[in-house]
């Protein structure tokens, strides 16, 4: 087995080659930019590519639908140095086209001789109650490539729209809404919807998360439902009453961010079977890749915000110094002069003497520029 990069990781080389040659599970050693530093057979297997062409090359090469979930779980392993573990993950199957897999992803941080994470080693393993790789059903091809364009969103609007033009007509739901916490986390704004009439639109724009309906659940316990029309009938006898719900299946599925509800997205079926394991997982997946994408454009709109006000701050302060008619001066946090305006430029020519006292150091001016002296 050529893992001969294992080396550059010091003191856990050897045990991580014992691992790579005795687990019955996906093994699979990445650095930093999420390349392939080792791997086993069984790995590879599952990605459909040979072993060696995975070492040196990234994960977004050889597998793009891993990488996309693991860039996140990647990068809260190195930024804390603790491990990950249990975490789920759902990516699609490279030998049968429209299936997907679900596994359970342990990662572990891989420290060099100086106590540094310069790797993560990652564990695939079928997830205990399913007892296999994966669902076998068939996932219609399109639902599953919407996973991947969603992150390719470029508004919140970007991402309702192909949810309810696209994703939600695949999925056979006759009905559809995906709704956002407000600020407060006390109500469901709904911003996107299909299949209901105006009035149901013009009654119900925000939803309390106190209404006892299938959405609130989702988003309160964090776990998604996966209802028949008499699973309705039988855990939500009120919402059961009501037009939208009679004689239909329905599925709520919050949009988890790191263990918190950002919403939901709910969709009606006219009354059917038990959903499969199947269905259940690329409906999932489509919630996931909601949340992740929509996490996303709050951050860039936070960091463009963040970047307007500091130009704001920046014009208002250069307004103060051109205009002001007294000496004005802006100084770090060691009294370093950052910026004056000329009046100050002025002032301080006069020879006055001005004495600051910071941490047993006077600053005192007697000449141009200030000269520091001990005490």
């Amino acid at each position: 087995m050529p893992n001969d990069l294992l080396t550059l990781l010091g003191p856990a080389a050897d045990f991580l080659r014992d691992l790579l040659q005795t687990s019955s599970h996906g093994v699979a050693v990445v650095d930093r930019n999420l390349r392939y530093v080792a791997l086993n057979t069984r790995h590879a297997d599952a990605n459909a590519r040979p072993l060696t062409e995975h070492l040196g090359v990234s994960v977004d090469q050889v597998a793009p639908s891993l990488a996309f979930p693991l860039h996140r779980l990647l990068k809260d392993v190195f930024d804390t140095g603790q491990p990950a573990l249990g975490r789920r993950l759902v990516r699609d199957n490279p030998q049968q086209p429209g299936q997907v897999l679900a596994w359970s992803v342990d990662a572990l941080p891989v420290r060099n001789a100086a106590g540094a994470v310069t790797a993560v080693c990652l564990l695939f393993t079928a997830p205990p109650e399913e007892g296999h790789a994966g669902p076998t059903g068939r996932i219609p091809d399109r639902l599953w490539a919407l996973t991947k364009t969603l992150p390719t969103s470029r508004s919140l609007d970007d991402v309702i729209r192909l949810v309810m033009d696209e994703a939600v007509p695949t999925t056979g739901a006759v009905a559809a809404g995906l709704a956002l916490l407000d600020e407060d986390r006390t109500l469901l704004k709904v911003l996107g919807a299909s299949g209901y009439d105006a009035v149901t639109l013009h009654t119900w724009p925000t939803v309390p998360l106190t209404l006892p309906i299938p959405a609130t659940t989702a988003v309160q316990e964090g776990r998604a439902l996966f209802l028949t029309w008499s699973d309705v009938q039988e855990q939500f006898s009120q919402a059961a009453t009501r037009p939208t719900y009679q004689g239909q299946a329905h599925v709520a599925l919050p949009l988890m961010q790191e263990e918190v509800s950002l919403g939901c997205l709910t969709l009606s079926f006219p009354d059917r079977v038990p959903f499969t394991l199947a269905e259940q997982t690329v409906m999932g997946a489509l919630a996931e890749t909601c949340a992740q994408t929509i996490t996303s454009l709050r951050l860039r709109d936070a960091e463009r915000l963040a970047r307007s006000e500091s130009q704001r701050t920046a014009a208002y302060l250069d307004s103060v110094l051109e205009r002001s008619p007294n000496g004005v001066a802006f100084l770090d946090v060691k009294l370093r002069f950052v910026r004056v305006n000329a009046p100050f430029a002025v002032f301080s020519r006069r020879g006055c003497r001005i004495i600051r006292e910071r941490r047993g150091v006077r600053f005192c001016r007697t000449g141009s520029p200030y000269r520091r002296h001990s005490r």
